[in-house]
């Protein structure tokens, strides 16, 4: 059996991710069921938790795509040219608005900063991250 690349892996992750995030918005994150998820990825349940051990595991890497988006803030300030850093922030704060329908992106979006509200781990890496992308603000970069 040919090995699978890590490119491929994170594919098929995101994938995942990405079709968790449409259920999350249409119906929350505690009504979604992980076969909600697999229907919405075209996925068989085996395939999704081959990458992921519960729904929580999906959240949580819900959360942290939403904190990595705040990490490229740090290059977004980093130009002295106001044009630029504003363009590089409107890249980086509304990045899923490409092509995809507003109102899903918005619905998922609130559900997962509701959660992050109340999971305590979800918002641990996401403050972790916000932290490090201010920084460079903090700096006067």
């Amino acid at each position: 059996m040919p090995k699978v690349t890590e490119e491929h892996l994170r594919a098929r992750k995101q994938q995942i991710v990405d079709a968790a995030f449409l259920c999350f918005a249409r119906k929350g994150f505690h009504p979604s069921t992980m076969q909600d998820i697999c229907s919405e990825a075209g996925l068989s349940a085996g395939a999704v938790y081959r990458y992921f051990a519960s729904k929580e595991e999906i959240i949580q890497s819900a959360c942290d795509a939403c904190g990595a988006d705040v990490e490229l803030l740090d290059g977004s300030v980093a130009t002295p040219d106001t044009r630029e850093m504003l363009q590089g922030l409107a890249r980086t704060l509304f990045p899923r608005l490409d092509g995809t329908d507003a109102e899903v992106v918005n619905r998922a979006m609130l559900q997962l900063w509701a959660e992050m509200a109340v999971n305590e781990r979800a918002r641990g890496s996401f403050v972790a991250r916000r932290q490090t992308a201010r920084q460079p603000v903090r700096r006067g970069a």
